[in-house]
């Protein structure tokens, strides 16, 4: 498994189909279902992000050992029997990315997702200074959250949809600033 969205492998010389349930990205977990005439040993090999740490996986519920690392793949060898369920867990946390050219400059990241400030139709004529320490998720269902930049309160959505809006992705960050948050984020 490679992407995490919601679809059906048919695999037809197998006889098995693999459904694949989740609310991704808005949500950190994936639920994938085996059916069909499932039969044999074979592999399952997951996709384990490099933005993550502490991915988890289980198997109807029991615990899985996961050895792989983050920008690797995990496998799940075994015999598989119709209604295994394979539950995938890739925790996400907010993330400065700094600018490659610029490190008072950065991104936000929230697990896969860029952050986007949603500026109405004002138009920025420079970079916004954000409060790293303000970032709070402020819905359970969607990526939506808000921080403070340049003293006022800021929405932030994902970049994908950041449309019919100003918006920025880039933020000027104090570099003191973010070298607490980066600290506080590693405790």
């Amino acid at each position: 498994m490679n992407l995490f969205l919601p679809s059906v492998l048919n695999w037809t010389q197998r006889g098995i189909a693999v459904t694949q349930t989740t609310s991704y990205p808005a949500d950190d977990t994936t639920a994938l279902k085996v059916t069909g005439s499932v039969g044999g040993t074979w592999s399952m090999r997951v996709r384990i992000p490099a933005w993550t740490s502490g991915a988890t996986i289980s198997v109807n519920g029991v615990a899985q050992t996961v050895t792989a690392d983050p920008g690797t793949y995990a496998t799940l060898t075994r015999s598989w029997a119709s209604g295994d369920t394979v539950t995938v867990k890739l925790p996400m946390r907010v993330v400065l990315q700094a600018a490659a050219d610029d490190p008072g400059v950065a991104a936000i990241t929230y697990g896969p997702a860029v952050l986007a400030g949603n500026y109405g139709s004002t138009t920025l004529s420079s970079l916004p200074a954000l409060d790293p320490s303000s970032i709070t998720r402020t819905g359970s269902t969607a990526l939506a959250f808000t921080a403070l930049a340049n003293g006022t309160e800021v929405d932030l959505t994902p970049f994908h949809d950041a449309q019919g809006f100003d918006y920025t992705v880039y933020w000027r960050i104090d570099s003191q600033r973010q070298v607490n948050y980066r600290a506080r984020q590693l405790s």
